[in-house]
């Protein structure tokens, strides 16, 4: 069977099962209309205070104008917390697995730092709800586990 066939193949796989975690995960489109209709108690508190700010601000922009403008204020005002340890192992070894798959070292040792590295980036995602890292990190985690196996497991068990 020609490569590009199976290629495809695990394509159209992958694809399905990132279509089924996101259907999973409840992922829906945002409607950014909903949040300007009334009674809708998605974010009320943050609606509250927008309403209060455009009320007094007056100065004749539209709506939704005035909506894009205060998010963009009230997310560049957020400063970022402290480095958290599952964040700077995953940077740190992440580097270190580009690296050493580039420079063909041994493409093993690539794929354990890759492998120490999505780890860590689960636990980041996981415990901070970011759901499309924790998918991706998870799909990068099995690549990473089939290297290793390819490069170190299978050459050693397998003779």
């Amino acid at each position: 069977m020609d490569n590009t066939v199976i290629a495809l193949f695990w394509f159209v796989v992958a694809f399905t099962v990132l279509a089924a975690v996101a259907w999973f995960c409840g992922w829906q489109p945002v409607d950014m209309r909903s949040v300007f209709r009334k009674g809708t108690p998605a974010h009320s508190d943050e609606h509250a205070a927008f309403e209060s700010y455009w009320e007094k601000a007056g100065d004749g922009r539209s709506k939704m104008a005035a909506w894009a403008a205060w998010k963009f204020r009230a997310n560049t005002a957020r400063r970022a917390g402290p480095a958290t340890p599952s964040e700077i192992l995953g940077s740190l070894f992440g580097i270190a697995g580009a690296w050493l798959l580039a420079t063909q070292f041994h493409p093993a040792w690539g794929f354990g730092a890759f492998l120490v590295s999505n780890l860590g980036w689960i636990a980041f995602s996981a415990t901070l709800r970011h759901r499309w890292l924790l998918v991706q990190q998870l799909f990068f985690l099995g690549s990473s586990l089939i290297g290793l196996w390819n490069w170190w497991l299978g050459p050693l068990v397998l003779g």
